[in-house]
């Protein structure tokens, strides 16, 4: 209410000035001492400034400005000079006082005096602002980051695909940043964005950009969590992933204020609205859940959730196959309808009888916070060790590497 303050350049401005009882320098000079003139609203403005140091706790100087006295060749001006500059430090000393029993230490604060041609607010505070780890555009509110977070290496290779799944290597530090950005949303009272950057220009195929959509998609809802665990409610922060043309270090934060007319990006339900179940196939390995990764023939493509060589996939010949990679010239099973009343049916003479049913299962229906299904579906890593092409562990991904042969 009385003040205002840029993180960037840690200027605090006062909107309410601080006054004081007048004291006389000609004729009967009085002594230059500090009394405020309405003690409750000083109380309320320091109170305030004593608000700021203890959300950054960065070393800070209160200063109290004093007009230039006018300029005449009689023997006193030195004199008159001198006493207004040290009115004004009594001044600043005051207020240092009052911030102290406010709970700032004595060694943080520092009072000056300063001379100035013209002023409306005759104090203003410095804090000496160095953010260890962001850096802080108070005019476009974005809130930038010195280096990349690291992330878990996940595989993506012809024949096996980590679950894209985001966890920190250095999660210690990643607090460390998401800490100071928090200071940010306390002071501002504020909602904020995550905005993963995206990069890549070079993908395999649809399946492929699925894929990297999804990993970035869940490392920006990983860092959301995470600012959530540490104290932030669920409702002041959005993530969002962005096409940007030079990476970084991968990642920002906008600062989104309440009242300058847009909000946070609101999370909708993050990954595929349905899975297939499949049951009672005669080579086990088919038998499981199935995401879909893409689009075969205008139909969606699925392949199995563990990231192995099991999908099904429709085929220009109007049938769905069980097949490896989406090869359905050596497919397993086959049928013309993918979750219908017709049943599966093999495609070799040496099978063992058993035919697998397919069913499916319904997560969400594209609207933030609606699930149409209870249904716990669990995307974590399988462990497997595997070998092939990795998305690099840091933010920016850069191209993925070719397949392995």
């Amino acid at each position: 209410d009385h003040i205002t303050f840029n993180p960037e350049t840690g200027r605090l401005q006062l909107l309410t000035e601080i006054l004081y009882q007048k004291r006389a320098s000609m004729f009967m000079q009085d002594t230059p001492t500090a009394t405020f003139q309405e003690p409750e609203t000083a109380k309320r403005v320091l109170k305030e400034i004593a608000q700021v140091y203890h959300l950054f706790q960065v070393p800070f100087s209160v200063v109290q400005v004093h007009k230039c006295p006018y300029k005449s060749k009689s023997a006193d001006y030195g004199e008159h000079e001198g006493w207004l500059h040290e009115l004004a430090w009594s001044r600043a000393e005051k207020m240092k006082q009052e911030l102290v029993k406010l709970g700032v230490p004595p060694e943080a604060v520092t009072a000056k005096a300063e001379i100035v041609s013209k002023t409306v607010i005759m104090q203003y505070c410095d804090f000496s602002m160095s953010f260890n780890h962001i850096a802080v555009n108070a005019t476009s509110g974005v809130v930038s980051v010195d280096a990349g977070f690291q992330w878990e290496k996940r595989l993506y290779s012809r024949d096996h695909q980590d679950i894209p799944s985001a966890e920190f290597t250095n999660k210690e530090q990643v607090q460390e940043v998401l800490l100071e950005v928090i200071k940010l949303i306390k002071f501002y009272d504020c909602d904020m964005d995550v905005v993963i950057h995206k990069s890549y220009h070079k993908v395999f195929d649809d399946e492929h950009k699925q894929w990297l959509d999804e990993l970035l998609d869940n490392r920006a809802e990983r860092i959301k969590d995470e600012l959530v665990d540490l104290g932030i409610k669920d409702s002041q922060v959005g993530s969002r992933v962005e096409q940007v043309e030079q990476d970084g270090a991968g990642i920002h934060f906008e600062i989104i204020h309440r009242t300058m007319g847009r909000t946070r990006t609101i999370s909708g339900p993050k990954g595929p609205d349905h899975i297939l179940e499949v049951a009672g196939s005669g080579l086990n390995e088919f038998n499981g859940r199935y995401k879909p990764c893409g689009e075969a023939c205008g139909k969606t493509k699925y392949r199995h959730e563990r990231g192995s060589r099991e999908t099904i996939c429709f085929s220009r010949d109007n049938y769905w196959y069980m097949c490896y990679n989406h090869k359905t010239a050596k497919a397993i099973y086959k049928c013309r309808e993918l979750a219908g009343l017709e049943p599966w049916k093999p495609t070799h003479a040496d099978h063992t009888g058993l035919v697998p049913s397919v069913k499916v299962i319904k997560l969400h229906d594209g609207v933030s916070g609606s699930r149409t299904e209870q249904t716990e579906v669990s995307w974590s890593d399988t462990g497997e060790d595997q070998s092939g092409s990795e998305l690099s562990g840091s933010m920016s991904q850069g191209q993925p590497k070719s397949p392995a042969a």
